[in-house]
């Protein structure tokens, strides 16, 4: 299944390390529709220097799993004086064993954050529940072009899945390619608690747009924990820490509350 997270950095890379599904004891039996609010809070220290990253996002969704959905978001991130905002809306629909996504985004005026985007993706169940998927995205920044291939490999199981996804991230004015491995899954321990984790490892996971010669090898472990708290309200709390060389480390703390009705 096609699934819609946020970016966290300019690679994207990291923009499928919080997907965190609805939890099914949280969903309501009367509308699919649902909003989710989320503020994040990273230490990011580079050559011995200290900052702070923040990031507000609200999205509202609407999603029938057996049929498809989309979702729409508007995200404000921070950096030290610096501040971009974006606007995204995404979707996907189901055809028996297909499921076809994609969407876009837009950043007016962003310094850091790209300003255009657009992804799509095709995926097929190919035996039992095991699906295949294909991804694609277009990433315009300010000085920059990327072109970002992902071949994915997910598994579902009754309490959760379990992914690996390939990204090849081209930088086009530095004809550099950018390898990542993701591994990442979730898991269902009762009705109301979900937890999910994960790891990345490759190059320029956290910025592909600069260093146009050598290599930024990178480090990603994540976690993540939903907690319904009625049938209709959950919270959600997560971390991440990465390490680019030479000298790039980030510390990440998320707190999210999920509203559906």
């Amino acid at each position: 299944m096609w699934s819609v997270a946020r970016a966290v950095t300019g690679s994207c890379v990291l923009a499928v390390l919080v997907a965190i599904p609805a939890l099914p004891a949280a969903q309501s039996t009367t509308t699919p529709w649902a909003i989710d609010v989320t503020h994040e809070h990273v230490d990011v220290t580079t050559n011995g220097v200290d900052s702070v990253w923040t990031t507000n996002r609200a999205q509202v969704s609407w999603v029938r799993p057996e049929i498809g959905g989309w979702f729409g978001s508007v995200e404000r991130q921070q950096r030290g004086s610096q501040v971009d905002a974006s606007i995204s809306a995404r979707g996907y629909r189901r055809n028996g064993d297909w499921t076809l996504g994609g969407g876009g985004a837009v950043s007016p005026a962003a310094d850091f954050l790209y300003r255009y985007a657009a992804d799509g993706e095709l995926s097929r169940r190919v035996v039992g529940t095991v699906v295949l998927s294909g991804a694609y995205r277009y990433l315009a920044f300010r000085t920059v072009t990327l072109h970002q291939v992902q071949p994915a490999l997910a598994w579902y199981h009754p309490k959760g899945d379990v992914q690996a996804r390939l990204f090849l991230t081209r930088n086009v004015e530095a004809q550099r390619t950018s390898p990542t491995v993701l591994v990442r899954t979730t898991f269902d321990a009762t009705a109301r608690l979900r937890l999910g984790g994960g790891a990345a490892y490759g190059d320029r996971v956290f910025d592909p747009t600069l260093l146009p010669t050598g290599r930024a090898r990178s480090r990603v472990v994540f976690g993540n924990i939903r907690v319904g708290v009625t049938a209709h309200d959950a919270i959600d709390v997560g971390a991440s820490f990465a390490h680019e060389e030479p000298a790039f480390d980030f510390r990440s703390f998320t707190v999210g509350y999920r509203r559906v009705f």
